[in-house]
């Protein structure tokens, strides 16, 4: 609580995020996928959806887009802004994010993520019968 009495906790977390989140705006419109992939929620915690090619919720190309994520070293299934988070950090995700948006693209030029997938799409945790 001395840290927060002291230090500007919170005003940090809503401006690293808002800053999170419109790289992460511009990446998806740099790259042509804004009606592909969006974030929802406050800036300091932010989720994202992803889309196929026929503009449908998919777990395939969300599994890719996670997958190329993590080959730049970004562990990103939702995004929660903590106040060790420096700005350098915030910068290397929407890097991170720019270049998986890329490979998205090319998915979803080519119609799907056969080529581009290393090993079966995620599934939701939680569903009718697992």
């Amino acid at each position: 609580m001395n840290i927060y009495q002291r230090e500007p906790v919170i005003q940090t977390l809503w401006s690293r995020g808002e800053r999170l989140a419109a790289g992460i705006k511009k990446a998806a419109a740099d790259t042509g996928v804004s009606d592909k992939i969006a974030t929802f929620g406050k800036p300091c915690c932010l989720v994202y959806g992803t889309k196929d090619h026929n503009g449908q919720p998919s777990q395939p190309f969300r599994t890719l887009f996670i997958q190329e994520l993590m080959k730049r070293g970004i562990l990103a299934s939702s995004l929660v802004i903590s106040y060790s988070h420096s700005e350098a950090d915030v910068d290397r995700t929407i890097e991170a994010f720019h270049g998986a948006m890329g490979v998205y693209k090319q998915a979803l030029d080519e119609g799907g993520v056969e080529k581009y997938l290393v090993g079966r799409p995620v599934k939701p945790a939680i569903r009718a019968r697992n």
